[in-house]
């Protein structure tokens, strides 16, 4: 049987980051500017400098992306958000 990689838990978002992520960002992707909402599953949180190269879990290295966003634009192309 097929046992996927966990994720490093130190790698996820708290709620708490979570909900002054997307209060800080308005609410939107900051990529394209599509309206989000809290809690739904095309709302991600972005590492700007990624973690697996050493880029802490923190609010003020995410940004709130759309799904589309966040593996087309960003991790799709490797580009690094700002």
């Amino acid at each position: 049987m097929y046992n996927p990689p966990r994720l490093d838990e130190d790698r996820l978002f708290s709620f708490e980051q979570k909900r002054e992520i997307f209060r800080r960002d308005g609410g939107r992707c900051q990529v394209c500017g599509k309206k989000l909402e809290f809690g739904d599953n095309n709302t991600h949180y972005h590492h700007k400098v990624m973690y697996a190269v050493g880029g802490p879990t923190t609010i003020d290295n995410a940004i709130l992306v759309c799904q589309n966003c966040h593996y087309n634009k960003l991790h799709g192309k490797g580009e690094r958000c700002t």
